[in-house]
């Protein structure tokens, strides 16, 4: 089939990434210029929600407050709980004693534990406003040497704040129990605008190049194609809108946020570009086939669903014909331009040993559990977290020596700091789903095609089903699982 033949969905006039305004060589390429109908689709499915939100929120917000009005307490189980059980699980990395030189060195000697660390000192990027207060912080966590290092449960050892050169522990009471405060700060902050986000911005590019270099005959933009609706006109808002949280506009009912817009785009950077200081916690963005570990069962359940799609699109990558492979070649090219260790024509289309295309196929797979699975795991089970026990906003400077004195917790957040956090979580936090993952028609002209769709589906609930039996947490039901990024 000739070129002129071919049918794009925008006539090849793009829309295509380009260096981000923001940060050029910090974040990750952005797609600017929206074809208006993916605007229009956005204000009539998506944007709606929003503004009706806005206005009508802040009753329940209000009332919310009034019947509590203060912070939750948060005790060392529930801490722990927090790691071990939702997605700031994200954030633990292994530690070997004989390569880490750092606070906590004293405590990894006893060879019964592993020891993983969670590491906050992104928050040094922030500058916080007058009355408001943040702090840098690393955690240390450990788990029986041996046992299963996702399955196991993590128990906090330590909490380092950099500031103040402070080594805590649970016997410094008051003092421990206030920096545990300032961690789940870290955390909100870590996922919400630096870990959280390389699912969002970094696939912008793959987005645009998809729907301007494949034909819409072609197989994989037919595979692709519901997963990225939406998804452009999304992350475009929240990186450019003044309305956005990340400008965090003290006039608006859900500026929550800490600080200035500057701070928070150095975490976008953070999460991009990594911390030369700490690659171990802050490596910089990378593509990979497969998901990055998360030590917890956060990571089997996400894995089972990464499996689950990776066998769906090995099959339809097996029916690709050949002219279809060569336009693969060309669109590989130019996303790899713009995102680091994506494959190239080559890496693209090499056939592994067992005559499959593995790189090809775990490139699709990559894409659409992104897009859907674990972006949308991230915001359900966050949204499931009582914003009384992360704070955004902390009014008590943190600890600075072991035996700081108490403190009452309804000081450390107003009411107004707790209101415009409920409407922030409303806005823009909550799950709700314009399209699900589960029943997604990708509208293939073929009967095996059509026929893979059929067992795809019925693969992604006996995944679900499987995981109940393993005793395996459900971080999001599959019927709530969205098909692209739509909040």
């Amino acid at each position: 089939m000739s070129t002129a033949t071919k049918t794009y969905l925008y006539d090849r006039k793009g829309p295509w990434p380009q260096p981000s305004p923001n940060h050029p060589l910090g974040e990750a390429p952005a797609v600017l210029h929206l074809p208006p109908v993916e605007i229009s689709q956005w204000k009539a499915n998506i944007g709606s929600r929003y503004t009706r939100t806005v206005f009508t929120y802040w009753p329940t917000a209000g009332l919310s407050v009034l019947r509590e009005p203060s912070i939750e307490e948060v005790p060392d189980a529930e801490f722990d709980r927090l790691f071990n059980h939702t997605p700031f699980g994200r954030f633990m990395r292994p530690v070997v004693a004989a390569d880490y030189q750092g606070p906590f060195q004293a405590l990894l000697a006893d060879p019964a534990y592993a020891y993983l660390l969670a590491d906050f000192s992104l928050m040094r990027n922030v500058e916080p406003f007058e009355g408001l207060y943040i702090a840098p912080t690393q955690v240390l966590l450990r788990y029986p040497a041996g046992a299963d290092d996702q399955r196991s449960h993590k128990e906090t050892v330590a909490i380092y704040l950099p500031f103040s050169n402070l080594l805590l522990n649970p016997s410094n009471g008051a003092a421990w129990d206030l920096a545990k405060y300032y961690v789940l700060q870290g955390a909100n902050y870590r996922l919400v605008l630096s870990v959280h986000s390389v699912l969002h911005f970094p696939f912008d590019c793959i987005n645009a190049i998809t729907k301007t270099q494949l034909p819409m005959q072609h197989t994989v933009w037919q595979l692709l194609m519901p997963h990225l609706a939406f998804t452009l006109v999304v992350n475009n808002a929240v990186l450019e809108s003044d309305s956005s949280p990340i400008f965090n506009n003290q006039w608006l009912p859900y500026s929550a946020m800490t600080g200035r817009k500057e701070g928070f785009e150095e975490l976008l950077v953070a999460a991009y570009e990594g911390l030369p200081d700490l690659p171990a916690s802050y490596p910089p963005f990378r593509y990979t086939l497969r998901p990055d570990k998360v030590y917890t069962d956060y990571g089997l359940f996400l894995d089972a669903y990464y499996d689950t799609i990776y066998d769906f699109t090995a099959g339809v990558v097996a029916a690709l014909p050949p002219h279809e492979l060569r336009e693969i070649g060309q669109w590989a090219r130019q996303i790899s331009f713009w995102l680091p260790d994506f494959p190239d024509e080559q890496k693209i289309l090499e056939v592994a040993p067992s005559g499959q295309r593995e790189v090809l196929a775990g490139t699709l797979a990559k894409i659409i559990w992104d897009l859907s699975v674990s972006h949308g795991a991230d915001h359900y089970n966050y949204s499931l977290i009582p914003v009384r026990k992360i704070p955004m906003r902390l009014r008590v400077a943190p600890p600075s020596t072991p035996d700081a004195p108490s403190f009452q917790r309804a000081d450390l957040s107003t009411r107004l700091d707790i209101f415009k956090h409920l409407y922030l979580r409303q806005m823009f936090f909550r799950a709700v789903n314009v399209s699900l993952l589960c029943d997604t028609d990708y509208q293939f002209g073929h009967d095996h095609l059509r026929g893979l769709q059929t067992k795809f589906h019925q693969q992604l609930r006996d995944t679900e089903a499987r995981l109940r039996a393993q005793n395996v947490q459900l971080y999001i039901p599959l019927a709530e699982i969205p098909r692209s990024i739509q909040y």
